[in-house]
């Protein structure tokens, strides 16, 4: 099935099928993959993907030019920019790249179990009970560990010219052109330099 919006305020809703089905997001346009089926859609400004019928789903979401915005949750993934949205719902694996241009950032967020989160320059993956998700080339990510469970955030820097803060929940690292990693409300949290 293939559809062209055209432009405008659209919107598209797909569906998986019961097997281990592959979506492949950009801004605007997206596929939507399994055995015996393909969906298409082109020109479409929001795209949501429900990944829900069975199977082991996995999503790619590609950043746009400008600046763009990663929101994850157990098995909820969007990534926003001016002008698109796209949502990723029940994948057991998303991978998010920003690699475009523009300052993105990302929000992870924990489950209800035990998650492990790691953030640094090359990638940050945020892991638990049946999800699984890794984000590349995001300037600025923020972990948030306020679901429960008994969680583990390792954060690594990578300038020399940098500095660590901490508080009770909070472990931050800043580099020198505004790049920011946090964990918040982790039980555990391990500081590499490199």
């Amino acid at each position: 099935v293939n559809f062209n919006g055209g432009g405008g305020s659209d919107r598209a809703s797909l569906f998986d099928s019961t097997g281990s089905d592959n979506l492949e997001s950009h801004p605007g346009r997206a596929t939507l993959s399994g055995v015996g089926f393909q969906f298409d859609v082109v020109d479409v400004s929001r795209v949501y993907v429900h990944g829900t019928s069975g199977g082991y789903d996995t999503a790619f979401l590609h950043d746009s030019s400008g600046d763009d915005s990663l929101a994850v949750r157990q098995q909820f993934t969007s990534l926003r920019s001016k002008d698109a949205f796209q949502l990723a719902y029940g994948f057991e694996r998303v991978h998010a790249y920003a690699t475009a241009g523009g300052f993105d950032n990302a929000d992870l967020y924990d489950s209800k179990g035990d998650d492990t989160m790691s953030i640094s320059s090359a990638r940050s993956i945020i892991a638990g009970p049946g999800y699984h998700v890794s984000a590349r080339g995001f300037e600025s990510t923020e972990g948030h560990a306020i679901s429960g469970g008994n969680d583990l955030a390792r954060i690594y820097s990578d300038e020399t010219n940098s500095r660590w803060n901490h508080s009770d929940d909070m472990t931050q690292w800043r580099g020198e052109i505004d790049a920011v990693r946090i964990a918040r409300g982790f039980e555990l949290t391990e500081a590499f330099e490199q």
